[in-house]
């Protein structure tokens, strides 16, 4: 009689669920347990099904510091200059990732999609594209439009392409009969064909001068947002087509939050005209046909939350206490906050969600 082996067996389709779950930062380092999972872990399958259950888990705040930090202590026990490096924190989870020299002059301008991360120089003519977890990144062709002025940039996926796009705008001065004034010109990088292309603005959208580091994406549909003072300016990547969204009009002027993601819906916070102490959620929705803004909750805060950065799910928010001196984790169920001291003088906060993605031309970081 044949002796039954010991232990345990897990069938190859539970093992590959689980690994569908796990952070990349786990994924990395089981890829050296053994040949299998090593090559169920490089499989498109897998990377596409671990891309689609990140969009259900906790996102990560992903943050970059300007300035040497003397010494900060996190769960990995690293201390020292944090300059050049990436944060990523949760609730339960903190780890910093160091970057090359090489790209230290590029990150002034910073968007993120699907764990991969855009970093550009002040005038967004220098670009990369990268995944900080995986280091493989590439250089992108220098873009067609010259820039002198400020500039903003726009990263999504567009679903039905299947192609990550980068949108480009900038302020550009236009002479007319002498007189100069700035309009906004726009240029769109598609990764399939890995090359910039022009796109024609609309008169209407041409005077608007969003603000910098303000931008939210949609991800059902790839579709980015940036702000300015009273309204929303969009750009559909798949169709190239521009819209214009008045912030409602009864509380204009009153924004409490950037341009937030909220459970895949775009999302803003306003104060209320009539009581300063309530803030409420208002998210840009198709209501028959017919896209317009509709208040969902009234959101009460705790004493000394300025600002709402970003929503990361769940009812979890960061934000900045005391007109930014701080940023913290705000918990709305629990109405609880948790401090997160090294975010201050960074260059870029940002929802990241982290993946195995990787785009055709990635190079890898030493």
């Amino acid at each position: 009689m044949a002796k039954k082996s010991s232990g345990f067996y897990f069938p190859e389709e539970v093992i590959f669920q689980i690994l569908s779950w796990l952070p990349v930062i786990s994924l990395l380092r089981f890829k050296l347990v053994c040949k299998s999972w090593r090559s169920m872990i490089s499989k498109s399958e897998l990377i596409e099904n671990h891309t689609a259950n990140s969009l259900k888990r906790e996102a990560f705040v992903l943050s970059l510091p300007t300035i040497p930090v003397d010494e900060v202590s996190y769960s990995s026990g690293r201390r020292g200059d944090i300059k050049n490096a990436f944060y990523f924190d949760t609730h339960d989870l903190s780890y910093m990732l160091h970057f090359p020299p090489q790209i230290s002059d590029v990150k002034h301008l910073i968007r993120s999609c699907n764990g991969l991360v855009c970093l550009s120089n002040i005038l967004g003519n220098f670009i990369y594209l990268l995944n900080p977890l995986t280091r493989g990144f590439k250089i992108l062709p220098t873009p067609k439009i010259d820039a002198f002025y400020r500039i903003d940039l726009g990263f999504c996926f567009d679903s039905i392409s299947n192609d990550y796009k980068l949108l480009r705008i900038m302020q550009s001065d236009v002479s007319n009969y002498g007189r100069f004034t700035f309009v906004l010109k726009a240029e769109l990088y598609s990764a399939n064909a890995n090359s910039w292309k022009k796109i024609k603005v609309p008169k209407a959208v041409t005077k608007i001068l969003p603000w910098p580091y303000s931008k939210c994406v949609d991800f059902n549909s790839g579709v980015v947002y940036f702000e300015n003072g009273k309204e929303l300016l969009s750009f559909d990547s798949h169709n190239e087509v521009f819209g214009i969204y008045q912030f409602p009009e009864s509380v204009r002027h009153k924004r409490k939050s950037d341009v937030l993601d909220f459970n895949g819906s775009v999302a803003m916070i306003f104060e209320s005209v009539c009581d300063e102490s309530v803030l409420s959620l208002w998210t840009l929705d198709d209501v028959c046909g017919n896209v317009s803004w509709v208040k969902k909750f009234n959101l009460e805060v705790v004493p000394g939350i300025s600002w709402i950065n970003l929503h990361l799910g769940a009812g979890q928010y960061v934000a900045q206490c005391n007109n930014g001196a701080s940023y913290v984790f705000y918990d709305y169920r629990k109405k609880e906050t948790t401090e997160l001291p090294h975010l201050q003088n960074c260059v870029s906060v940002m929802k990241y969600r982290d993946s195995f993605v990787s785009l055709e031309g990635f190079e890898q970081l030493q």
